[in-house]
């Protein structure tokens, strides 16, 4: 009877190990579908055989020292089933209706996952399909499907990485463990929402492209796309910059003992918010100044020519106001009192202005 005790116990580290590498091997697979963030999974994914290796090796481990032990006590002249009884009987009642309960659970939402998974993707195809129909529009069709792509990838993802946590809340855990469980989850979902905002920005500009060369007429509205695209194109960027200090905030603030790094984080976002403010006033400011400068229709040429060499001067000078005031909003968001700075630059200023004007007389 020891020995069918004995090779039960090994039967059972085996399949133990068994799973855990087959849940790396889709862990794996399911870390190559994340195109955006290759370049972070890629050293996981090579490390993949080193980690089964060393998963099997604990197992082949846990075999010998289970044997080793059961091996002890035969040589003992004591029963292991008994040694194994009175083990067990250590442990509360409870706690067995407690497991089957949480492993009831477990099964129950396994399996809830994997049939709900496939009708999920089924809808996103769909929904996938009828927005690349919903106009006549071929040119943001990559873009529609690449969005609902990773919709559906990383929903996917989601969904297991909540379905985990339950499974983990439903087995006895410390505390401090708990407290942590839903931060990946929180992080994954930041970066998903973001990105998700970036493609369907790209399905945007894919369709404006699309229309401003179908209406390329002077007084449609969407000339002005045109104009703009390259503030829309920094839009996108500058977005992606906040993502990624966002999620960082996000981390911090999870974390109790670095929550403080949160100060400077907010302070980053609002100098990037700063500085595409001051690029799209600078592209407004431009702009307007042509339209107001240019556009007016009872012009002589002389008036024209004169025009067109004053706006390069100009669109300098309102440029550099715009860096300017921005540059002293930065200053302030960083707790840099600007005003030696300011009176600095005065002082460097006037000294120029007299320099230059003693070499000119």
């Amino acid at each position: 009877m020891d020995i069918v005790i004995i090779i039960a116990e090994v039967c059972i580290l085996i399949s133990v190990t068994i799973l855990l590498n087959w849940v790396l091997g889709i862990l794996v697979n399911k870390l190559t579908t994340l195109g955006k963030f290759t370049e972070y999974t890629q050293p996981f994914i090579r490390q993949h055989k080193t980690i089964q290796k060393i998963v099997t090796l604990s197992g082949v481990l846990l075999c010998l020292i289970t044997i080793g032990v059961n091996g002890f006590i035969i040589y003992q002249g004591r029963s292991v089933q008994e040694f194994q009884l009175n083990l067990l009987q250590l442990i509360p009642p409870q706690f067995w209706s407690n497991l089957a309960i949480s492993t009831l659970k477990s099964v129950m939402i396994v399996l809830l996952v994997k049939l709900s998974l496939p009708r999920v993707n089924i809808f996103i195809d769909q929904l996938s399909i009828r927005a690349q129909n919903y106009d006549d529009v071929d040119a943001n069709d990559e873009s529609v499907a690449e969005f609902f792509e990773y919709l559906k990838n990383n929903l996917n993802i989601i969904i297991w990485i909540t379905a985990g946590i339950l499974l983990i809340q439903f087995f006895p855990i410390p505390d401090i463990i708990q407290n942590y469980l839903y931060i990946p989850l929180k992080i994954y979902l930041a970066i998903t929402m973001g990105f998700l905002v970036i493609k369907a920005i790209s399905i945007g500009i894919d369709t404006l492209d699309h229309f401003s060369t179908q209406y390329s007429d002077a007084r449609h509205p969407l000339r002005l796309y045109e104009r703009f695209r390259d503030l829309i194109l920094l839009l996108q960027k500058f977005l992606q910059y906040i993502i990624y200090v966002s999620i960082a905030t996000l981390v911090f603030e999870e974390i109790e003992f670095i929550s403080w790094l949160t100060t400077y984080t907010n302070i980053i976002t609002e100098v990037i918010v700063v500085i595409f403010i001051s690029q799209a006033l600078i592209q407004g400011s431009y702009f307007f100044l042509e339209e107001l400068v240019l556009k007016p229709k009872n012009l002589t040429e002389e008036q024209k020519k004169r025009r067109h060499t004053l706006i390069p001067l100009a669109k300098s000078l309102l440029k550099y106001l715009v860096y300017f005031c921005a540059a002293i909003s930065i200053l302030k968001l960083l707790s840099i009192d600007p005003g030696p700075i300011l009176a600095g630059a005065g002082i460097l200023g006037l000294a120029l202005g007299l320099g230059a004007q003693a070499l000119i007389n």
